[in-house]
């Protein structure tokens, strides 16, 4: 009889730790969502700052594939901006940063920051 308790007691806390998983990653993907629309909303924007420092030319392409990193406080708050490696004119960066830094990110209960990278795809019209 102790040996059925035993083997209840392990089979229910494991389905209740099993349950707070499945909500933790549900909340992690609401966030992500939540963080991403808020970017795509700003995409428009992005592209008027690689129009006005005329980017296109600049790289001699019709097509950029442009790579933001981003690390989040838990305030949403942008902690650090980073572009990909490529050869960026510095007010092109300013006018990227300027957009996101006015961006209200979701709060987040996690006791640590979050990264992200976000590629964004601009063509020539």
């Amino acid at each position: 009889m102790l040996m059925y308790k035993m083997i209840f007691l392990v089979f229910t806390l494991s389905m209740l730790n099993s349950c707070s998983l499945f909500s933790k990653r549900s909340q992690e993907r609401k966030l992500q969502t939540k963080i991403l629309q808020e970017l795509s909303a700003k995409s428009h924007t992005f592209a008027a700052c690689v129009r006005k420092h005329q980017l296109f030319k600049h790289f001699n392409q019709k097509r950029l594939k442009i790579s933001l990193y981003l690390t989040l406080t838990q305030e949403g708050k942008v902690e650090s901006f980073n572009l990909d490696n490529k050869n960026y004119p510095q007010h092109f960066n300013e006018c990227l940063f300027n957009i996101i830094s006015l961006i209200e990110f979701p709060h987040f209960d996690y006791h640590q920051n979050i990264e992200l990278e976000q590629p964004f795809i601009f063509s020539q019209k």
